[in-house]
């Protein structure tokens, strides 16, 4: 007679749950044997849980208050327009002219040919005196002291 693996495989595991039946029936004696080694006790009621009424708590928030303002009609404007008359009567003219106060703008850009603008002087480039300090001070402060 040959064995197969899954045959095999079922042997060990009956074998393993007749095992484990064995110690739980190991302690279910333990305990009984332990149990009946104790002194009695009185045996006090549990506590048990009776549904109550039910209780219902007043709202936390009370109902938004709507407001229904009266509605309020404005009349119709209406427009009055006047009439357009010349004026009567003599007109003030003087016959001074004066000069205007008003400044005459900057010429457009057009205007100007580049040989005819200045020429603009080129960036100064800062040149350091003493190297700076960032070794021990860690910052570039000393650049701009």
């Amino acid at each position: 007679m040959s064995v197969s693996l899954s045959n095999a495989s079922l042997i060990i595991a009956i074998a393993q749950v007749k095992v484990v039946d064995g110690i739980i029936k190991a302690i279910q004696a333990a305990d009984a044997n332990s149990r009946a080694q104790l002194p009695t006790v009185a045996v006090r009621p549990t506590d048990s849980f009776h549904k109550g009424p039910a209780l219902h708590a007043p709202p936390r928030y009370a109902p938004r208050v709507v407001v229904h303002p009266t509605p309020r009609y404005l009349p119709r404007p209406v427009m009055h327009p006047k009439a357009r008359v010349e004026p009567q009567g003599p007109l003030l003219v003087s016959h001074k002219t004066s000069k205007p106060d008003i400044t005459p703008p900057p010429p457009a850009p057009y205007m100007n040919q580049p040989w005819q603008q200045p020429v603009t002087p080129p960036p100064v480039i800062k040149v350091m005196v003493r190297q700076p300090d960032t070794n021990t001070k860690g910052t570039l402060i000393d650049l701009f002291v």
